[in-house]
């Protein structure tokens, strides 16, 4: 579960061995993965390990900034936040629409 997954129903992520530095561990990785949850109103992440490491308190803390930063910025504007909406207009959904209802097929890639 790294880059480019966008998830928005996953509420939570819980990363194994997450004092084991390396590839899969480091900060990148660790703020990308715990970055699937925080999609969810709901979201929680939880980090299995024996011990802190550097990168996982340096990925706590950027979270915990950055959730202060966006609370903030949530008063000043008065706005609430609402959970990821996963969008229904995939190639797939539209395929489907159109079986459904054959009298609004017509050719996606025309010949």
């Amino acid at each position: 579960m790294r880059e480019g997954l966008d998830l928005p129903e996953v509420a939570l992520v819980a990363i194994l061995d997450a004092d084991k530095e390396g590839f899969l561990r480091n900060v990148r990785s660790i703020t990308q993965i715990a970055g699937r949850a925080a999609r969810h109103s709901n979201g929680n992440v939880i980090l299995y390990a024996d011990h802190c490491t550097d990168s996982m308190r340096y990925a706590i803390e950027q979270s915990n900034r950055r959730r202060e930063k966006q609370m903030r910025y949530n008063m000043e504007h008065e706005m609430l936040p609402r959970q990821a909406q996963k969008s229904g207009s995939g190639q797939s959904t539209l395929l489907a629409n159109r079986f459904r209802h054959p009298s609004r097929m017509e050719l996606l890639y025309p010949l």
